[in-house]
């Protein structure tokens, strides 16, 4: 059975879209995302504060979800890329990067894991809607955008999205196991640290596969965005949006446009 097919992939993509546009519609302010785990940045006395209220993403539903078959652990195949997607669909995924990291610098200290516990069980939490479907949504919209080149071997694509896939899966589930390792009584401390260092090392796989240029450039917007966010509130409001360079305007509007607030 072939991992990705074009119907799927098509699906996917309708769902992310329509459900990202019909959140935005309800927005007044351009949003600026926020950490998932935001507990762990504030442990990690990350400067930025977050506020309550979350975006919520649609994915494709426990049915899509179960088309999407893992295949076995392998490394990015040598597929030619011909075009990589714009900032805007790298950027959430980088926030996830960020937090994970912070999750692994406070995994190591038990006297965090009550916050890190009551954290990843909002992150999995909600069902559908939960954030982890919104990041694993967010993936394979990523790979949806991705051109390969025409000439391409059918075979050398299907390797490289099902390394990508599998990179995200790898972050996500490794999350869930340190989830389910803090709802014990007597939690083992080395379990704990071991999937926050293997949440990080397949959160940092599926980076390895970006062009440098793009993983500086998300990084840049990301420090740009927080700084235009002169109150600290979470949006951007418009005089907020204009101490933005006219490329990183751009680029944030079709953020905000494509995966909401």
């Amino acid at each position: 059975m072939k991992l990705w097919t074009p119907e799927l992939l098509r699906l996917v993509s309708i769902a992310l879209i329509a459900f990202s546009r019909s959140k935005h519609l309800k927005n007044q302010h351009l949003r600026v995302s926020q950490e998932p785990f935001s507990v762990c940045y504030a442990m990690a006395e990350h400067e930025y504060p977050v506020s309550e209220s979350r975006r919520q993403f649609l994915f494709v539903g426990t049915v899509g979800m179960s088309a999407l078959v893992r295949g076995p652990a392998m490394a990015a195949s040598q597929a030619r890329v011909q075009k990589y997607p714009g900032l805007e669909y790298l950027e959430p995924i980088y926030e996830l990067q960020l937090s994970v990291s912070a999750l692994q610098s406070s995994a190591g200290d038990a006297n965090k894991w009550h916050l890190l516990k009551q954290r990843l069980e909002k992150f999995f939490g909600g069902g559908l809607f939960s954030e982890r479907n919104y990041y694993a949504g967010v993936g394979v919209q990523y790979m949806n955008q991705m051109e390969y080149d025409k000439n391409e071997l059918k075979e050398y694509v299907r390797l490289d999205k099902e390394a990508r896939f599998n990179a995200m899966e790898d972050t996500l589930n490794s999350l869930e196991a340190i989830k389910n390792e803090l709802q014990k009584d007597s939690p083992d401390a080395a379990f704990v640290r071991s999937n926050a260092e293997a949440a990080s090392a397949a959160i940092s796989r599926w980076f390895a596969n970006i062009p440098d240029a793009d993983r500086r450039a998300v990084a840049d917007l990301y420090i740009a965005v927080r700084k235009a966010d002169q109150n600290r509130d979470g949006r951007l409001s418009d005089s907020e949006l204009a101490l933005l360079d006219e490329t990183d305007q751009a680029v944030w509007k079709r953020r905000i446009k494509l995966v909401g607030g």
